[in-house]
């Protein structure tokens, strides 16, 4: 990064962590060269972006070797980043030099080292990395502008971007979890901008009431629940269905969801899943008597759907432990099993990263902790608890699309998803809410945790275009 191979930077030991270069104007990339240290990435993409928003993807692979590695790549942005979501050995990694090279308007780069929090993911500790880069201007190369075996940069004309922070910095953003049949999240995003649909969101403290929701412009509603009953009632059960049991659920999660005694509409506009430290009915769980209950439903055989926009106002749960999530599930899971069937986590949010959410997609040759998706954080402090917010998937025989309070943050395309398996979003999916407690990924609740907790549910609604 700095031209010294004995200097580096090093992760946490954790996954889903990332470098990332402002080169501090849009730059045609083609060539990138990754020479790590001892410890290297096993699954790992290179990502640029032109607002460290949406990113997209010039590599990937799940089958990194280490050593040094050169990557022709084709894409272009202000910003590119390192993302990994797989260490190859048993501590993080450590990268030795991260060299980029391409066109930038003519200008030579140079590199200044900035230990700044990157956007994305909430890191569980202070330190993560950014590396501001900061062009020179007026000056355009005619020679070698990097100490590599280039002789003469036509194209290539962007110097190594160095990118070695004075001192070793370490990033931990979440742990690996184990592959299951709630939503497991390996977060792995590639993202491609394709443009959105005009829908207005509408956040804030208070729910809505409505019983005639209204479609965007080219779109017609096709299902929903508003949520609209009296207070006390259940989910409607024309609707909704309850997982029941206390068997970790593929994750080690230690609630049991009950029936119905933890989803509740609340009168005002909201159904409210309700985690809570109980066992009123010696309910037994994989680690013994259960400490937890919750709730989970899902329309298995009352709705599916193929292709469409998915919406949910939801106001989300806090704490340690506490995992809520709304998604999708193919509906031929019985007959083909998970992950082959495919699953769409439309958002997912962990306890420990209050400011932080997730969308992924699972599948055959990419789940669990190689599942293709990406982060959305709020800034300024803000926590998804704090308000409502609008979460949303745009879906289509090519791509997914995902969204919060109107804003597109990560897309997922067939292309980039046949780079890894088989693309298993061609078939009707079903819809799931819940709200976990402990598990691989989030972790268990500790003393800081409180109950109980809760997650209101304003509306869901499925869309088609037509």
């Amino acid at each position: 990064m700095d031209g010294d191979t004995k200097t580096s930077w090093v992760s946490g030991y954790a996954d889903r962590q990332w470098l990332q270069v402002d080169l501090g104007a849009g730059a045609v990339i083609h060539r990138v060269i990754l020479t790590w240290g001892a410890a290297y990435a096993k699954a790992y993409q290179i990502q640029v972006s032109d607002n460290k928003k949406a990113w997209t993807s010039l590599y990937s692979t799940n089958s990194g070797k280490g050593g040094v590695e050169e990557l022709t790549v084709s894409g272009k942005g202000r910003y590119i980043r390192l993302y990994v979501m797989a260490h190859g050995m048993f501590s993080g990694i450590s990268l030795a030099e991260f060299q980029i090279y391409g066109v930038a308007g003519g200008l030579s780069v140079t590199p200044t080292t900035e230990s700044t929090p990157v956007a994305g993911a909430t890191p569980t500790a202070e330190a993560t990395s950014t590396v501001e880069v900061t062009p020179t201007a007026g000056i355009t190369p005619t020679a070698e502008v990097t100490p590599t075996v280039e002789s003469t940069p036509t194209e290539e004309s962007t110097p190594t971007v160095g990118i070695t922070p004075t001192a070793e910095v370490t990033t931990t953003v979440g742990t690996t979890p184990t592959v299951g049949t709630t939503p497991t999240v390996g977060i792995t995003p590639t993202a491609e901008v394709t443009p959105t649909v005009g829908i207005t969101p509408t956040v804030g403290t208070t729910p809505i009431v409505a019983t005639t929701p209204t479609a965007p412009a080219g779109w017609h509603i096709i299902w929903n629940d508003e949520f609209n009953g009296a207070v006390g009632t259940g989910p409607d059960g024309n609707k909704w269905v309850a997982d029941v049991g206390g068997g970790g659920w593929g994750n080690q999660e230690r609630e049991y969801y009950t029936k119905s005694d933890n989803a509740k509409q609340d009168g005002n506009g909201n159904l409210v899943i309700e985690a809570r430290k109980e066992n009123p009915a010696n309910y037994q769980c994989w680690y013994g008597t259960c400490q937890y209950t919750s709730a989970r439903l899902t329309t298995l055989d009352k709705f599916d759907f193929t292709y469409g926009r998915v919406e949910a106002r939801i106001k989300i749960p806090s704490g340690q432990g506490i995992w809520p999530a709304i998604w999708m599930m193919g509906n031929n899971i019985a007959s083909v099993g998970w992950p082959n069937n495919g699953e769409v986590d439309i958002f997912e949010n962990i306890g420990r990263e209050p400011s932080t959410v997730h969308g992924t997609v699972h599948g055959p040759g990419y789940s669990g902790a190689n599942g293709i998706g990406g982060p959305y954080s709020l800034q300024s402090g803000k926590k998804f608890a704090d308000d409502y917010h609008l979460f949303a998937v745009e879906w289509n025989a090519n791509q997914i699309a995902f969204f919060v309070d109107g804003n597109k943050y990560f897309t997922v395309t067939k292309t980039t998803v046949e780079q890894h398996g088989r693309w298993a979003y061609d078939h009707p999916f079903y819809l799931l809410l819940n709200v976990a407690v402990g598990g691989t990924w989030p972790g268990d609740p500790d003393g800081s945790s409180t109950y109980p907790q809760k997650m209101y549910i304003d509306y869901i609604r499925v869309f088609q275009q037509g």
